[in-house]
């Protein structure tokens, strides 16, 4: 609202020289900031910057942004016409937008375009070739995008044997790989794949038997199973680990 549209202002204003021209520049408000809104994507380069982080769920650092939009040397420009409504924490991951508006008033805009589902599916194709068990943001976010896209094939083939040993290998907690599971339950239930109702249900039977809510083995060895993490992967992806699980 109001307050939403003072932080804007006050957050684009700040470290700049204050003039009369330059308040005239900014729109009026209005209930849905949409004006504004307008002002700013009309200024950047590139608007696939803002759809990129409209459509993103997660942080990301610079180079990372750069790698998921398809003008990279109009990402650092639009970074700084965007600055006002972009939240930046380096030490938790990167760069989000910095409120849920300005997310709407671009996704509103791709799905009027029908545009979505190809940036959605952009961004599964980044994660995807980051390494599904190397990259914890692609661990966590990867099925979900190629749900929002609707390419459900492309989640089937990780429905394998080794999916349970691979995640816990890799360092991922029952959390984790109980999100995985929900997505491609969804998936099966979705495709009315018969296979892959068989493939859940064993995952579920091991699940329920070594990780389960009175017999969790991954929280009775966890310092060991941890340290053990730190000395193959190393201290970053340990880090991740925390932080993912909140």
């Amino acid at each position: 609202g109001n307050s939403l549209y003072t932080t804007y202002i006050l957050k684009e204003i700040f470290n700049k020289k204050i003039t009369l021209k330059l308040i005239k520049t900014f729109p009026s408000y209005d209930f849905n900031l949409s004006k504004y809104y307008s002002y700013l994507t009309n200024q950047i380069d590139d608007n696939n910057t803002s759809e990129v982080l409209s459509c993103l769920e997660f942080r990301v650092n610079k180079i990372e942004l750069k790698e998921l939009v398809h003008y990279s040397g109009h990402v650092e420009n639009d970074l700084k016409v965007l600055s006002s409504v972009i939240s930046e924490n380096s030490s938790i991951g990167g760069l989000r937008l910095y409120h849920d508006s300005f997310r709407r008033y671009n996704i509103e805009k791709l799905e009027k375009s029908g545009h979505i589902n190809k940036i959605y599916l952009d961004i599964a194709i980044w994660l995807e070739k980051k390494g599904f068990y190397k990259f914890t943001k692609s661990y966590y976010h990867l099925f979900k995008y190629y749900i929002k896209a609707e390419k459900y094939k492309e989640i089937k083939k990780y429905a394998k044997n080794n999916f349970l040993s691979k995640s816990l290998f890799n360092g991922y907690s029952k959390n984790l790989i109980k999100n995985n599971y929900d997505k491609i339950s969804y998936v099966a239930s979705k495709t009315k794949d018969w296979s892959l109702f068989i493939f859940i249900s064993e995952l579920n039977r091991t699940l329920n038997s070594s990780l389960s809510e009175y017999h969790d083995e991954f929280l009775q060895h966890f310092e060991e199973y941890f340290n053990l993490i730190i000395s193959i992967y190393g201290l970053q992806k340990a880090y991740e680990m925390l932080f993912f699980e909140g």
